[in-house]
């Protein structure tokens, strides 16, 4: 029997089915792929990372210093930056940054601690991308360790200005400038052999090239061996070399031995008195080419007939003495005959005078009866007029001080002696001792030739004149 072909149609349709059924029940899924071919148009967005610009840093640095620049332009920006610095060959991070520790500030401050010149690179970062700038000017690094002086003090005269001006400068450990300005640098006296003030701007600060310069420094006493000391926060300070010291030019002359304490005297042996010159700061100071001539005067009451001034207690008295040229002092002596307490000045033209007050005290005393007993006087009465002894020198400056009275000799009708009666001790009054109540007293003190003695302290006795006395 023959199938149509629709019946054969069914059966296939039947097998299909009952396949997919047991395809349900477990079996693996059925795989299939295939192959294509054609053409296509795409487009993808690209960038460039560029780098910062203007890398700056200040010309020099005294370790410490700021790096500052430009920023990428880049689009999209970096992610950050980081910072190196370079020294020959060797570049090194800086500024605390690195690859992995990047900033977005554009300055950083970076501490070198070598001495040397440095060039700054900013390196701009984002992903996996970096671009480096161009390297910045050199910046000198000196780190400043110590002072120097680079322009020593010379000698100088008292009170002038040292000139060359001294110079200190601020070097580093390797004695290399530090070529920075603003650092405060302090003078003292580090030697000081006369007692000296340095004067002046003792404080400056340093210019651009690390220097700082003191023009106006004086010294007012002469002397030999003086240093200067520099000082500055945080350095090493230095010492100067020595220099000299010397006086100025004489501006004034003065007494300097003490004061001249001495008797009356006619002739110039009191002394010797000395005078010095000196500068406008106490130096002693010489005499120039020529000499000085000094004029010596004095107050004294006894004008000049009664004082005497000379070079020499030998020498001719004159009122004039000389300061050879070349030396600083010379010598003089003085007489005068009039107790007080006289100014001695000497006086040079153009310069400042010099005075000092001399004390002269009364010479040996010496007594003298001004009123003697009369020719004859009468026992066991007082004498009339009143006696009178003075106390005077020479020259006729009265003392002071008490005055005694005795019988020095006498010749008693019976042999007997006389005694002497009333007040024999009297204190002189201006010079005089009056005794009003002197009497000869004895039973029998009548005789001829009886004298006085009058006595005082350091003075010379003296007799009165001879006496006789009478019933």
């Amino acid at each position: 029997m023959k199938w149509g072909s629709a019946r054969w149609g069914l059966a296939v349709l039947a097998f299909v089915l009952v396949l997919a059924l047991a395809g349900g029940a477990g079996s693996s899924p059925a795989e299939a792929f295939w192959r294509s071919t054609g053409k296509g148009v795409g487009t993808a967005t690209t960038g460039t990372l560029n780098p910062a610009t203007a890398v700056t840093v200040p010309a020099t640095s005294t370790g410490t210093l700021t790096v500052s620049f430009t920023a990428s332009s880049s689009v999209p920006a970096p992610t950050g930056y980081y910072v190196t610095r370079t020294i020959g060959s060797v570049a090194s991070a800086a500024c605390g940054t690195s690859a992995s520790a990047l900033i977005t500030a554009l300055s950083c401050s970076d501490t070198v601690t070598v001495n040397g010149s440095y060039t700054y690179t900013v390196i701009a970062v984002r992903a996996t991308w970096t671009a480096s700038s161009t390297a910045s000017a050199a910046v000198v690094v000196g780190i400043p360790t110590k002072l120097v002086f680079t322009t020593q003090p010379s000698a100088v005269v008292a009170g002038v200005a040292v000139s060359p001006g001294v110079a200190v400068t601020v070097e580093t450990s390797a004695s290399v400038a530090v070529p920075v300005a603003g650092t405060s640098i302090t003078l003292a006296i580090a030697t000081n052999p006369a007692a000296g003030t340095l004067s002046g701007t003792l404080t400056a600060t340093t210019n651009a090239s690390g220097v700082a310069t003191f023009s106006t420094l004086s010294v007012n006493k002469a002397g030999v061996g003086y240093t200067l000391a520099a000082s500055s926060t945080g350095l090493t300070g230095a010492t100067s070399s020595a220099f000299t010291v010397t006086a100025a030019a004489p501006s004034k002359v003065v007494f300097t031995s003490a004061a001249l304490t001495a008797t009356t005297s006619a002739s110039a042996n009191l002394g010797p008195v000395t005078l010095a010159l000196q500068d406008a700061f106490d130096n002693a100071a010489i005499a120039p080419t020529g000499g000085y001539t000094v004029v010596l005067t004095t107050t004294s009451t006894a004008g000049t007939t009664g004082t005497v001034f000379a070079p020499t207690t030998v020498a001719t008295t004159t009122a004039l003495v000389r300061f050879a040229a070349g030396v600083s002092t010379t010598t003089f002596f003085y007489g005068d005959k009039r107790v007080g307490t006289p100014t001695l000045t000497a006086a040079i033209t153009g310069l400042t005078s010099a005075t000092q007050t001399a004390t002269i005290t009364i010479g040996t005393p010496v007594l003298t009866f001004t009123v003697n007993p009369a020719a004859s006087v009468k026992q066991n009465t007082n004498m009339t007029p009143a006696l009178q002894v003075t106390i005077a020198d020479q020259f006729g400056n009265v003392g002071s001080g008490a005055v005694t009275l005795s019988i020095s000799a006498n010749s008693s009708l019976l042999g007997l002696l006389g005694t002497i009666g009333g007040t024999t001790t009297v204190t002189a009054v201006s010079g005089t001792a009056t005794f009003s109540t002197i009497q000869i007293n004895g039973l029998l003190a009548v005789g001829n030739g009886y004298t006085l003695q009058a006595a005082s302290t350091g003075a010379t006795s003296i007799l009165s004149t001879a006496f006789n006395v009478t019933l």
